[in-house]
Formats: C-alpha cells, structure tokens, sequence
C-alpha cells in the first residue's frame, strides 16, 4: 500500500503470513512496517503542482509515479519481483534552478506497532498498546534491519537497501532508521526491501540479506545487459546515420573493441565492412608502417571519438 506526503510517498509494508497469536486475545494479522522516502522538496504539494501522473499497471503488476512542480521534476517506479518477493522501488528527482544546490533524500524504515481493526473495519481494539511489539533496528554493513518478535513467538525480519548512490545510515530511534543521500542537484537511486518470517527460515534476518543480495546482483546483471544492447543499437544507429557505406574503420573497431562481430539482422553489416575495406586496400594502399589503409587511420580516430561521445550521453540518461 502506498500513499503521498507533501516531500514523498510512504509505503506500508505488509506480509500475508505474519500472524500474531497472543495468549490472551484473538489471532490477528499485523502489518510489517513502514518505508518513508523524502525527496527534500514538496513535489506532491497541491499548491506547487504543475503537473501529476501516477498510473498502477495491471498488466505490468508496476506503479509509475510523475510529477513536476517549480523546484524539481520526479519519477517513482515501483515493483515486486515475483521470483525473489522484493520490492523495489526506483527513484529519481531532477532538481530546477530554483533550487541550485539540489536536496538530500531521506529513505526510513520504521515500525511503530499494528493496530487491529477486526470484523473487516467493523471494530477495533481500543486498547492503543495492544499491537506496539518489540521492534527494533540496526545496520548491518550498508543495509538496515528491522526486527520484531510477536507475542504468539512468530518473528520477522525486514531488511532495507539503496543502490546507485551512497547513504549515511542515521539511527533515529530504536524503532526508526533512516539513509540519507548526500546533497545533489540530480538523485537517482534504487530501493530494495526484503520481508522474511519465521515460517519461511530459521534465520530470517540472514535470508532477508541474502534475498537483497540476490535482487542486487540481478539488478546489476540486467542494467549490464541493457548496457551491452545500449552499445551495439548505437554502434547500428551510428552505421546507418553516417550517410555512406560502412567502410573497414567500423569492422575493426568494433572487433578490437568488443571481441566479436555483428550478429543475426546485422550480419551484412560484415559483409559491407570487408567490401568497403579491400575497396579501400585497392585505392589507398597501405600505410608503409602500420599497414593499415592509410584512410582508414584518421577516419578510424574520428569514429572513435565520435562513438564514445554518444555512448557516454546515452549512459549518462541510462
């Protein structure tokens, strides 16, 4: 579940099996906790919105979050993934001259008890202690941790941690922790949380690191291979733009550089290469000390350059 603040969004926490049994009271299913994410400006205040998006994909099972107001421009994306039970929720914030200096981010995760609404909302417990547990947080290495142990003996762990940036880990309380992004004009980041029980291990707090550590290494995996794809649609989309026949400099760049060819669809890419090249052997000749076709030298440094410039403009949008 989530829901707006005037600087972010807080997303409740839940879990389908965390049951609290006590001796004396009914058996209730309590929630997990709560994840706070600061943008350090109010991009969701009715007062400063220009604009507003915030759309939840059946489809997709994603929820895209947009807005714009006269201090930054905002996008949240967050998901579940299936395959490890994480959620991962992906943020960026591009602050506007308004705010030269940008903003830190705070991400907190904090458990202040579960109170019980019985009979579907039909009542609730008007003892307000009943629910509070023993949370407590801690940090391991760069993660926080979040631990609690219901009265009926079932125990759980929730473990939260931020990718792309670094963040000071500030205790708050010892039910609240927060990671603070350092100060920018730009915050790009992912969040990752892991949520295990005792009915699912035996040590929940070391299954919910290893569950992170599983999303991370998957993260990075796929942005490797959107990099990878990146590389080679623009080595295509510079070929096709360059308003001639691809010449022998793009057959060996691309060999030297990556280690293999051109596959599938782009194969005759090859064949124009080693066309191009003995074209350029017959009417050039060879260079008497590298030899290389002597065009190909100065054409093969301008390529390079040029390659490298776009790859990097389009990382950096990555």
């Amino acid at each position: 579940m989530l829901w707006f603040t005037n600087e972010g969004i807080t997303l409740q926490i839940n879990k389908i099996d965390l049951y609290d049994k006590p001796a004396n009271g009914r058996m209730t299913l309590r929630s997990a906790g709560r994840l706070n994410v600061n943008l350090g400006v109010p991009c969701y205040s009715y007062m400063h919105l220009a604009d507003f998006e915030a759309r939840l994909s059946l489809q997709n099972a994603d929820l895209k979050i947009k807005s714009s107001t006269p201090f930054a421009d905002t996008e949240i994306t967050s998901w579940v993934d299936a395959n490890s039970n994480v959620w991962v929720i992906d943020c960026q914030a591009d602050y506007k001259k308004t705010l030269p200096s940008g903003a830190v981010n705070r991400i907190s995760l904090e458990r202040w008890g579960s109170c019980d609404f019985g009979g579907w909302y039909g009542s609730r417990d008007r003892d307000v202690a009943n629910g509070l547990g023993t949370a407590k947080v801690n940090r391991q290495e760069n993660d926080i941790i979040l631990e609690e142990k219901f009265e009926g003996g079932l125990h759980f762990t929730i473990a939260c941690r931020v990718l792309e940036t670094p963040t000071e880990i500030l205790r708050v309380s010892d039910r609240e922790s927060s990671m603070i992004t350092p100060l920018s004009s730009k915050q790009k980041y992912k969040i990752l949380i892991s949520v295990v029980s005792s009915n699912d291990s035996d040590n929940p707090t070391q299954e919910a690191i290893s569950l992170l550590d599983k999303a991370e290494v998957k993260t990075f995996t796929a942005l490797r291979k959107r990099t990878s794809q990146l590389v080679d649609s623009l080595l295509v989309e510079v070929i096709r733009s360059s308003g001639r026949q691809l010449s022998g400099e793009y057959l060996l760049y691309s060999s030297l550089s990556y280690g293999k060819f051109f596959t599938g669809e782009n194969i005759r890419y090859h064949l124009m290469a080693g066309y191009g090249l003995l074209i350029m052997i017959i009417v050039s000749g060879l260079h008497p000390i590298t030899g290389i076709p002597k065009n190909l030298i100065g054409g093969l440094l301008f390529r390079m350059i040029v390659i490298y410039y776009d790859l990097i403009l389009k990382l950096m949008s990555i």
